[in-house]
Formats: structure tokens, sequence, C-alpha cells
């Protein structure tokens, strides 16, 4: 095997690396923006996740072996050797939340100092036991009777009222997470909630602008982030994923796992056609005597996968519908990860949820095969996104799993307006 012919890269600019950690999978890629072109891919490497389930660790050194083994591959790959990555969160401990904060003015009108006080003060004002910001995005201002400014930076006036969309998870998860990526010999710059990464990837500029929900299917979590005026105002995730469609198939046809997900893979859809109670598949069933096999009409096992879909969106729209957010369903729609690749998806997601469905894979990314290129790896693309369009304006440092909650804010993500 080839040297590697850098020791121990510390990645600017122009050179990030991401890494998605999922209950199905984990990816890491290593990218470098191109001018004009989009991102150039020049190191991938996955592995099978294990350790890790919906969004929190299970086995710790089961997680760190598949990370580095992933990392590994990306970097022999790239050719270099990375020691800072940016991070993938999911599960049902991130929390999504609209607060508004209120601000006198003084003479200086508003600068950059009053901007960060405003952010800090919404957090301050929510910090709660055993949980850490991940986010404080502006949303839009009010400065005296000017409404829905996106960047009032500049201006004068009194009174400044700040929308700000606060991302928090638990901490002991978080910190547990940390710790793992560190032990990996990694630093983490910077995190992104799974469908707010998955939408910096698949979503056009009028889908952000105009108003977009994107709807990431993993393997444990089925996960969503709706963006509205550029900027992502509501995020949420359910506790069930395409992972549990393939163990309804194990369950139902009495077949193993790993047999459960060929089926699913090879001739699973969520809707079923007249062709399908004809076309016959083959089934290893466990039965006393080992592995039998026996023959069923492919609309039988669609008739498995398609009730599970079918409550999936259901409590998605249960989710919209709690938060006061009704109006999403009369926007786009993006589906996307790896369980949006059943065919059908999209006609099923029109029935329950929405009219205007879309399917989301990357875009502007250059150098992946078409299958590492597709939905299932939206969110490892997304993270490069982020890392190279918001690196430098939101960088934290979530590397010292000690370290206080007021130390963390002043390095946590603040996103500027505009």
């Amino acid at each position: 095997m080839d040297e590697i012919k850098t020791k121990r890269l510390s990645l600017g600019n122009e050179i990030v690396a991401a890494l998605d950690i999922g209950s199905t999978k984990i990816c890491c890629a290593i990218g470098r923006l191109e001018a004009d072109k989009g991102i150039r891919i020049l190191g991938f490497g996955y592995q099978l996740s294990k350790g890790f389930k919906a969004g929190t660790i299970t086995n710790m050194e089961a997680l760190e072996n598949a990370i580095l083994n992933s990392v590994s591959i990306a970097e022999q790959m790239a050719r270099l050797s990375i020691q800072e990555i940016y991070l993938n969160l999911s599960g049902n401990h991130i929390q999504s939340e609209l607060i508004a904060v209120d601000h006198t003015l003084g003479p200086q009108g508003v600068d950059d100092e009053v901007l960060k006080n405003v952010q800090s003060m919404g957090w301050l004002g929510r910090q709660a036991p055993g949980r850490d910001l991940i986010y404080a995005i502006p949303i839009n201002y009010d400065l005296d009777d000017q409404r829905n400014i996106s960047d009032p930076g500049g201006m004068f006036g009194q009174n400044l009222r700040a929308r700000i969309h606060l991302i928090t998870g638990q901490s002991n998860i978080l910190r547990n997470l940390v710790v793992c990526v560190n032990r990996c010999q990694l630093d983490i710059t910077g995190v992104a909630f799974g469908a707010y990464a998955s939408g910096e990837s698949v979503l056009i500029n009028d889908e952000k602008e105009l108003g977009g929900l994107v709807i990431d299917f993993g393997g444990g979590t089925t996960s969503f982030a709706y963006f509205e005026n550029g900027r992502v105002v509501w995020i949420d995730s359910i506790m069930v994923g395409s992972n549990h469609i393939t163990h309804d198939i194990a369950r139902v046809l009495v077949t193993p796992v790993a047999q459960a997900e060929r089926l699913k893979t090879l001739y699973g859809s969520a809707t079923i056609a007249k062709s399908d109670e004809k076309e016959v598949i083959s089934v290893s069933q466990v039965s006393e005597n080992g592995l039998s096999s026996i023959q069923i009409p492919r609309s039988a096992l669609i008739s498995i996968i398609q009730p599970r879909l079918e409550e999936i969106f259901e409590m998605i729209k249960e989710r919209i519908e709690s938060a006061g957010l009704s109006r999403i369903l009369h926007q786009r729609i993006i589906l996307t990860g790896g369980g949006s690749q059943l065919p059908g998806i999209r006609d099923l997601c029109i029935e329950n949820l929405g009219k205007h469905v879309r399917l989301g894979k990357p875009l502007d990314i250059l150098g992946l095969s078409e299958t590492s290129g597709g939905p299932a790896f939206a969110t490892c693309a997304g993270l490069l996104h982020q890392a190279l369009h918001y690196g430098s304006a939101r960088k934290t440092k979530m590397l010292s799993p000690t370290s206080s909650i007021l130390e963390r804010l002043k390095n946590i993500f603040m996103p500027k307006a505009g």
C-alpha cells in the first residue's frame, strides 16, 4: 500500500473533512472547494456502523474502530492524513426552539458586539440543566417599526428584537460522542444536525428561500429540517427509520435480518402495483432444520413495507402540526437519505404528506461514483458544504468534554445574519 505523503494535515478553508456517524453506516469524506464548480471529493470511505444506534453510543470501542476504518480508507484515497473533521449530530435529544430576544440599543447602533450579545442572551435565558447549545441562528430582526430585517448591522434605532432559532442537545450524549471522536485522534471543528446538513447539499437556492422541507430517512431515525429565507427555521426527528422496515420484514417473514435487508433492497417498494401480485420472489425462512426457501408474491413483501412508511409520514405530519407549522405541507418536500431510494416513496409521500415532493441527492459534488453520490450520502456531502462555506463563521470548539457551558458558548455556532 502506498505511503500517505503528508503526516497530519490541519485542514484549512479549502480542504475539509466530514464524518457522518449513523445507525447504518460510518462515512468519511475529504473534499476541496473548486471555484465555480463545486466540491471535489479527494477521499471517501465508509464502513458498516457498529456501536451506535439512533443518535447514541452503545459501544464506544466498536464505534471507535468503525470510525478509524472509515477515516483510514478516505485518507488512503486522498493520500493525506486529517486531524480535524466536521461532524453530524442525530437523535431525538436534539431539540429546536424559536425564541425572541429584545435589546435596547445605545448610541453606537447595531454592531457585531450587539448581535453577538443578543444571540448569547437568547441562550442564557433558556439554559437548562444537562443541555448544551449547538446552534443559535438568527432568523430575522425588528428595529423599532421596521420588520423582518435580515441583517441590521450598521443600523441605528432604539429597540432591537431578534428572532433566534436555538438548537440544543443532551450534554452527556454530546460529551460521549466528543470523547469517542477525540480518541480517534480527531478534533471536531464543527457540527451539524443531520437533516440540516442534508439540506445544504440537496436543496436549490429557491427552495431555501421560498420554503423547503428536507426529510432524511436514516437507519435508526428519520430527521427533518425546514428552510425559509435562506435559513433553517425548524428541525425535528423521530426514532423510526429504514432499519425498522428491515426488522418488520424479518419478523413477519421469519427470515434473518441480512436476508430481510436484501429483500428490501432488491424487491422492496413503497406502493403496490398490479404486476406485483404476479411476480414471485424467494424467501429464506428460519426453521427447525435451518433455513428453508418459500415463494411469496412481491406484493406480500410490499404490504409489510408500506404501513411502516405511512406511519413515518403520519408521525412527521403530527410533529409539523404540533409545532404550528402546517403551512409547511404546502411547500416543497425533498426526500433524501438511504431510505428515500425505495421505489414509489415519492408517490406515497404525496398521498400522505404533501403535493409538491421530489427526491434529493447531493448537488455540486464532484468525484463521487453514482453509488456513493446518491441520497444515502447527502448528510456527508452537506457537512462538506457547511465546513467549506460556513466554517470560518461557525467554528466551534466542542473539543473538551469537561469545558463549562459558558466556555463552550464563546466558541459555539453563532452564525451571522445575512
